[in-house]
This record gives C-alpha cells, structure tokens and sequence, in this order.
C-alpha cells in the first residue's frame, strides 16, 4: 500500500449496491493519483489532509484505508472489496491452546499453577511435534480422596412376602 494525503474529495453519485445505496467519490491524493472511491456514507470519510493508505485495484478506482502504525493492511476499506488481513506477524497460538487444555485437563485437581504451567509446557512441546517427554499423571493430580462411606444401617425385621392361594388364573 502507498501513503498519501487527500487533498480532495468530491461526490459524483450515488447507485444501488448489494448493500444500500452507495456513494461515488473523486478522491485526488498529494502524490497526484486521482481515482473513484465509494462509501456506505453520504460523505468521505476523510477530511482534506488526512494521510490514507491507498491501492489502485483497476485503472481509475481507489481502495482508501486509514494507515495502520502497525505495517501492513488491516485497516477497513472505504473503495468496495474486503478488508486484507496479509499484514503483520503470524502470532502462534500453540503456547495458548497448550494452558487452556492444562486448565481443562485438571480442572477440580486443585494443581498448582507451577503443575499446570509444567503440563502446559509438556502439550505446547507435544504440538509443535517434537517429543515431548514422558508424565506421570500422579506428578499432577492429588491422590484420589478417600471415601468413606456411612456405616450400613442395623439389620431390620424384613416381613415374609405374602402367600396368595391358587385362584387358577395364569397371572
């Protein structure tokens, strides 16, 4: 993307677009580009020495985006067509995925956050694909409670079931 400042911005027309009516725009930059640049909005919205982002994507239109202080573009776009989101570092996620699967794994463990930073450690090094070493689940779970349960309840006199006399029916 080139850097410029608008020093114009005139409205040509309005027509039906896919989304509402949409607004035409002579948009003429400090470095001399001229071009056609639409918007939702009944006004540009840049102000005469605002400094943009532009592409040129055919002969005479213009893709106006604010400019990002991060590089790249990732900024929303003003002439039609969809935002770009090429720019900037690819973040990795491993090292994220690898504590919330900790968290879940021992979740009700009461581990520590040093045991459930080591198993974080152990998934993150397991999804980048090296070999990660061998654990031993009880290096990260308490034992198990035991449970003791309530003493069984005294014998009681149970009733003999009852005796029904043979009435000759089959049920």
């Amino acid at each position: 993307m080139q850097k410029a400042t608008v020093t114009a911005a005139q409205p040509t027309g309005q027509w039906e677009g896919n989304y509402g009516v949409m607004y035409t725009f002579q948009v003429t930059l400090s470095d001399g580009t001229v071009g056609e640049a639409n918007s939702k909005s009944p006004t540009f919205r840049f102000n005469v020495g605002d400094e943009v982002e532009y592409e040129i994507p055919r002969e005479g239109k213009l893709k106006v985006n604010k400019p990002n202080p991060m590089g790249g573009g990732f900024s929303n776009s003003t002439g039609g067509g969809s935002a770009s989101y090429s720019g900037g570092a690819k973040k990795d996620y491993t090292k994220q995925n690898a504590l919330a699967a900790a968290c879940t794994y021992l979740n009700g463990s009461k581990a520590t956050k040093e045991q459930i930073v080591h198993l974080a450690e152990y998934f993150s090094t397991w999804l980048k694909g090296s070999a990660a070493p061998q654990v031993q689940q009880t290096a990260f779970n308490e034992a198990p409670p035991k449970v003791v349960a309530p003493p069984a309840p005294a014998p009681q006199s149970v009733p003999a079931p009852p005796v029904f006399e043979d009435d000759g029916l089959p049920f």
